[in-house]
Formats: structure tokens, sequence, C-alpha cells
């Protein structure tokens, strides 16, 4: 593993800042301590062929202490996914499902979502060409897909 620091001009758009601390996963290493330490999978620039990560820049909170609010109780309570059937693919699994017509779909959900193409297809590929991207969860209604999770497990 290794930690370096860049310094560059102010890009929001690509979620660049005026420095940045940053992590690359070598060959070996485990991704345990890099999500340990803060860091996060970096994708603003998918023809960079490393896995990088960014020091996250958000609130972190210890699971243990997490306690959801009674709104919050309430409203889990009033709307249970419990309906829904949840399916966990492997690596394997996810690359198949992940066709050209899935990112399509996902890339047009984002849109239609959040107006500009914040996830655009190829970094939703460069994002799923790394190998800490090894499992997907997808929660089905009726065999058809509601939501999916990207998740990047450790070993």
């Amino acid at each position: 593993m290794r930690y370096f620091s860049r310094e560059y001009s102010v890009d929001y758009a690509n979620y660049r800042f005026a420095y940045g601390n940053f992590c690359e996963l070598e060959a070996g290493d485990s991704i345990d301590p890099i999500y340990a330490h803060g860091y996060l999978p970096y994708s603003a620039e998918p023809e960079d062929p490393r896995s990088l990560f960014y020091m996250a820049r958000s609130l972190r909170l210890p699971l243990p202490g997490l306690q959801l609010s009674k709104k919050r109780r309430y409203l889990q309570r009033q709307a249970p996914m419990t309906a829904l059937k949840r399916r966990v693919y492997d690596r394997d699994g996810l690359m198949e499902l992940c066709d050209s017509a899935w990112i399509h779909q996902v890339t047009d959900w984002m849109v239609t979502r959040f107006g500009a193409a914040y996830l655009s297809e190829d970094r939703l590929r460069y994002i799923l060409s790394k190998p800490f991207a090894n499992t997907l969860l997808a929660w089905e209604d009726d065999n058809q897909s509601v939501a999916w999770a990207l998740i990047c497990r450790g070993q």
C-alpha cells in the first residue's frame, strides 16, 4: 500500500479539491486497513489503471454507537423491506449480470434521478473492472430488480 498527497486546481465537477490524500492498493495488499483509515475507492479518473482510494471527507460514526431516532424507527416499521427478496452475487455473478444493458439501465436511472450524468458508463465500467468491487446485492420484487448495492468486501 502506498500513501501520497496531491495538489491541483479545484475541479468540483470531478470531485477534485485543492489537495487530496490518496492510497494505492498494491498487489497482495488487503483492502481492510484502507477502509479502516477512512479511504474510499476513487473513480474520478477512469483512464488511471491504478487501484486508488481517496481520503473521505465525511463524518464517520462508530456503528456500535448508532441509535436510530424515534421518527426513523417509525418509518422503518411503516415500510418494511422484508417483502423484497435479496440476492447476493459474487464476483463471477456480478460480472455476468453487469453487462452493457445493465450498465445502460443504471446510468439512465442516474440521469433521470440526478440530472447530469454523475456516473458515466465509462466510469461505471472502470469501477466494475477493479478487483475490490467483488459483491453485488440486489433487491427484487416479483423477480424484478428494484435496487442494487455494489459492495467492496475485504478478505
